[in-house]
């Protein structure tokens, strides 16, 4: 998450659960940023 916050660009190299759970953060984030998230 903090290298998300200062905008720095990195690759997941392992492990493979990780690049899983970024997939999801990151469609989470652009439904929020797109006004389209389910309601809580």
């Amino acid at each position: 998450m903090a290298l998300g916050t200062v905008g720095a660009e990195f690759t997941v190299v392992s492990p493979p659960e990780l690049r899983e759970l970024l997939r999801e953060w990151g469609a989470r984030f652009a439904l929020a940023a797109a006004g389209t998230a389910p309601a809580a």
